[in-house]
């Protein structure tokens, strides 16, 4: 899945997102990552991408050298906390 990235505001580039990119375990290294990633690119590009980001977990290192790999360095960090709440009341 990939789509070109909306804003509600006004951004200086034009990304496209790639959303899901899966191979499953028993399939890695036949090049099907590859094939689909460049896909996807070539896709945004056609639709006016100029930039093209997706996301990987930071404990996914398999994920973070294909991307590494494929010409992708880091653009965002992504902070994530855990809200406890009390549903004892």
């Amino acid at each position: 899945m990939f789509s070109i990235e909306r804003r509600l505001y006004v951004v200086s580039a034009t990304r496209g997102t790639v959303h899901n990119l899966y191979v499953v375990p028993e399939r890695r290294g036949e090049g099907i990552g590859s094939a689909l990633l460049e896909a996807a690119e070539t896709e945004l590009a056609a639709d006016g991408a100029d930039r093209i980001c997706l996301e990987a977990l930071v404990g996914n290192e398999e994920a973070r050298r294909f991307y590494e790999n494929n010409g992708y360095g880091p653009h965002r960090i992504e902070f994530e906390k855990r809200v406890e709440t009390d549903n004892s009341t």
